[in-house]
């Protein structure tokens, strides 16, 4: 903890080991591959598993939150979502937690424009009131069903509800092949963040990616950049882009 200070200490047991010798380091080969593919907490027991590559150490960290089962970004908020980004600057965790919400289906909540927008507090309140709201919530397959109690969480903290949305992208073109979403977030410290969607559970978004395979530039990527020049001219301020999975390939 003395030679990484940015590890901070919590009430969760963690536990470190530090690898330094290359033999060392074949032997953790084979404990990353068993701790990926073949090792099974009992269920409502789970373990989060951090593994940081600093410098030639390797620190492990297990981590579990008060219920005793694997800690997630909805535990996030509950730890600092009291915070706003003037006290605690706005870091990757956060960046997650916008490119995660915006896998939801946000038509007619927030504007298409960049000069309009929405509280992420109001957005979730019309995403719940909406008549297809149990069409909404369903992300599919593919993505994570906490997605829409994260937007709840987020919306009621205080870190997150002032966060301001706007400029709603969704495409999907058959001809062209293409699976296409954005949100941009205002957060309130003269930044703007550029959120952009990754595959969803559709056959088109999924032919997209193949194509990303055996294609110098897919439709996703062209719009992706037409989206974020357009945010910058509407915007003004510094912009953060993010986004998972394809969403970190269109960022």
């Amino acid at each position: 903890r003395e030679r990484h200070p940015s590890v901070r200490a919590r009430k969760e047991f963690s536990f470190f080991a530090f690898y330094r010798t290359r033999a060392d380091r074949i032997v953790l080969f084979h404990i990353r591959m068993l701790l990926y593919t073949t090792l099974i907490f009992p269920a409502g027991n789970l373990l989060q598993i951090y593994i940081h590559i600093i410098s030639q150490d390797i620190i492990f960290c297990y981590n579990m939150n008060e219920r005793g089962s694997m800690a997630n970004i909805i535990d996030y908020i509950e730890w600092r979502g009291d915070l706003s980004f003037s006290a605690v600057p706005f870091n990757d965790i956060d960046a997650l937690i916008l490119c995660q919400i915006s896998y939801l289906d946000f038509s007619g909540i927030v504007s298409e424009r960049f000069k309009d927008y929405v509280t992420l507090n109001d957005a979730a309140a019309l995403f719940r009131s909406a008549k297809d709201f149990s069409r909404r919530r369903k992300v599919g397959a593919m993505i994570n069903s906490q997605t829409v109690d994260l937007l709840f969480a987020a919306a009621s903290s205080n870190r997150f509800g002032s966060i301001k949305a706007c400029g709603y992208a969704e495409r999907f073109d058959l001809q062209k092949e293409e699976q296409f979403s954005a949100t941009t977030f205002l957060t309130g410290d003269k930044y703007a963040f550029v959120a952009f969607r990754g595959t969803d559970d559709t056959i088109i978004g999924w032919k997209e990616d193949f194509n990303m395979g055996v294609l110098k530039t897919v439709p996703a990527q062209t719009d992706a950049l037409s989206y974020l020049t357009e945010a910058m001219k509407s915007i003004r301020g510094r912009f953060r882009v993010g986004g998972h999975s394809k969403g970190g390939n269109l960022s």
